[in-house]
């Protein structure tokens, strides 16, 4: 938040990539912190956030990985988020078989 403000009221227009670049760092985190809090509190919804977070990931570590193919690190985020991704899926899809199971049928 306090980036923000800064950001916001800061007038010099050439640090508009470095800007853009914070937000974008910073945005992760935020989506992770949402994501523990809606886990916390055991929503369905936090699946499909998690999924949303992993693939914004992906596609950011991917561009980082595109800028600067010798980036070795962006490769290693990469497969971490991707291996997210697919536990995400998979949590998603446990919560919706054990849901049906609980739930009785209304024959």
């Amino acid at each position: 938040v306090a980036y923000l403000i800064i950001a916001r009221f800061d007038k010099s227009a050439a640090d508009t990539f470095i800007k853009t670049a914070v937000v974008l760092d910073v945005l992760p985190l935020l989506c992770n912190i949402i994501g523990q809090l809606l886990m916390s509190m055991a929503y369905m919804e936090q699946w499909i956030f998690w999924i949303g977070v992993n693939i914004f990931s992906i596609t950011m570590w991917s561009v980082s990985l595109r800028q600067d193919p010798d980036s070795s690190y962006a490769l290693i985020y990469i497969v971490k988020y991707s291996f997210y991704l697919l536990n995400s899926i998979n949590g998603l899809r446990n919560w919706i078989i054990l849901s049906k199971r609980a739930t009785p049928d209304p024959r």
